[in-house]
């Protein structure tokens, strides 16, 4: 028993989990982009601070809201999408969340963001 307990922490130890990550940054928003077939979570925004700055395993440049309801509601989606276009349009910073754990096309989901003054 001693030898299976011992054992199991052991493949505990030496097993590395893929857990994704979600981080903030705050940055000015390039370009909007909205799809209808379904690619890149049917809408993004592209930021002049890239992702990857924050997770590397982010690909460069855009950020997904998941407007597709993929992995978001998709009435949130649309909400921060709204918010972005908003900020856009102000040429204000936002802060916003960056999820490597739920990928659009190679492209990270975004579930927060914030319009900063």
């Amino acid at each position: 028993m001693k030898k299976l307990v011992t054992l199991v922490l052991m493949g505990l130890m030496l097993t590395t989990p893929a857990i994704g990550a979600e981080k903030y940054m705050v940055s000015k928003i390039k370009n909007l982009l909205v799809a209808s077939d379904g690619d890149f979570g049917n809408c993004m925004v592209e930021l002049y601070v890239s992702p990857t700055t924050v997770l590397s395993s982010c690909a460069d440049g855009w950020v997904s809201f998941s407007c597709s309801g993929t992995f978001a509601a998709k009435s949130d989606a649309k909400s921060m999408m709204e918010m972005a276009q908003l900020a856009f349009l102000l040429e204000k910073e936002v802060n916003i969340g960056v999820d490597d754990s739920k990928l659009h096309n190679g492209y990270c989901l975004s579930s927060y963001l914030a319009i900063l003054q």
